[in-house]
């Protein structure tokens, strides 16, 4: 059951916990805006006058920047992200954390609410970051835009979450800042918290502010989470 009354209050029982990285956990998507502009540089190549959306993936990025797709330029592809992960990994600490997401993430940790982070970068950034915040041993899984054919908007990768977790859609909570990370979250069926308010937008059911402390009793009113311990 994933419904329950308790008083005059509906909520919903929480059993797994997934995590979006970048704008959510860490704060860093001026790192890898810089790192993208860095590639560029050191590449040779012009950056072209538009914005790109938070939350894509490395080829997506690559493909509106150099206006070719990853197949047509597989190798300039490979040279791109070498330096784009180059650049971040040099850059990203524990200095970048939003703090009460990580401690949001330990509190459930605690209580034995298994947690498993989901992202579109890639698997060796993701885990560096990670260790930084000192919480990947903490993950039961990571699932990183290396291990499916199309990262998100695409549901698969929560569904691969949810597969490893052996859970329920209507049991599992996600917690995204991007219009990509919302959308595949909805589209695998998990409820969404929205981090910053540039996430209300892509109507998330609750939105947490990164400057707001206490997440936890902001969304106790609406969510009961169960531990397995």
């Amino acid at each position: 059951m994933a419904i329950k009354l308790i008083g005059q209050l509906i909520v919903i029982i929480i059993e797994n916990v997934f995590w979006d990285l970048d704008g959510t956990l860490i704060d860093s998507e001026a790192i890898h805006e810089e790192a993208g502009d860095y590639a560029m540089e050191i590449m040779g190549v012009a950056k072209p006058a538009l914005a790109i959306p938070t939350g894509l993936e490395n080829a997506a990025g690559f493909e509106l920047l150099f206006g070719v797709s990853v197949i047509e330029e597989p190798q300039l592809f490979a040279r791109f992200e070498e330096l784009v992960v180059e650049y971040a990994y040099l850059r990203i600490s524990r200095e970048q954390q939003i703090t009460p997401a990580v401690e949001l993430f330990r509190y459930f940790a605690e209580i034995g609410v298994p947690q498993s982070v989901v992202s579109n970068s890639g698997q060796f950034l993701v885990e560096h970051s990670l260790r930084q915040l000192g919480i990947l041993e903490l993950c039961v899984g990571v699932f990183s835009r290396d291990s499916v054919s199309h990262g998100k908007p695409d549901p698969q990768l929560y569904r691969n979450a949810l597969a490893l977790h052996h859970a329920t859609p209507a049991t599992s909570l996600t917690f995204e800042d991007s219009r990509s990370g919302i959308l595949a979250a909805k589209a695998a069926g998990v409820n969404v918290i929205g981090v910053g308010l540039a996430s209300h937008e892509y109507q998330p059911d609750h939105i947490c502010l990164p400057e707001q402390a206490h997440w936890l009793a902001q969304l106790n009113d609406k969510y009961l989470f169960r531990g397995k311990r």
